[in-house]
């Protein structure tokens, strides 16, 4: 598994994440298994139901959940240990995207865009002074408004 952070602007970036067989492998099995222990198929008992029927039946989606949990994790764990300061979550990038075909491929690419953070200077020298205000309650208002929320809660 690898991740390649290509700049695409400044302040965007492509994060391309790479998986391969070797990857994944095992935990497909895992999940497989995990799905015969679940599975209910005409003529076999719950969770004895061979392996080849739960592979024909469930093998895909097996693969794609567990691409997909690995994509993710790897592009969070890459985020983490990179510190790239994001805005918001990253997208999966239609132009970047290469054509998956979950059938006969056996290693995935996936390309994201994420939106980075920009750096913001601020010039504290041209606030001569910040008033701070001290607002303080009157005791009729906190009385009124404990009474309203013991109302509104019933007690």
């Amino acid at each position: 598994m690898s991740v390649i952070r290509e700049a695409s602007g400044d302040l965007t970036a492509i994060l391309k994440v790479q998986i391969s067989e070797s990857d994944y492998s095992g935990k497909i099995d895992k999940a497989l298994s995990d799905y015969r222990k679940k599975a209910s198929i005409n003529g076999f008992r719950p969770g004895k139901a061979p392996m080849g029927i739960i592979k024909k039946t469930y093998g895909h989606y097996a693969l794609v959940d567990t691409v997909n949990e690995l994509v993710y994790d790897k592009l969070n764990e890459y985020i983490e240990t990179e510190k790239i300061e994001i805005l918001g979550q990253p997208i999966p990038s239609e132009e970047q995207q290469a054509t998956i075909n979950w059938e006969n491929d056996k290693n995935f690419e996936f390309a994201f865009e994420i939106g980075l953070k920009p750096q913001i200077n601020l010039d504290t020298t041209l606030v001569s002074s910040i008033n701070y205000y001290k607002i303080s309650a009157k005791e009729e208002m906190m009385v009124s408004h404990i009474d309203y929320l013991r109302n509104r809660f019933g007690s």
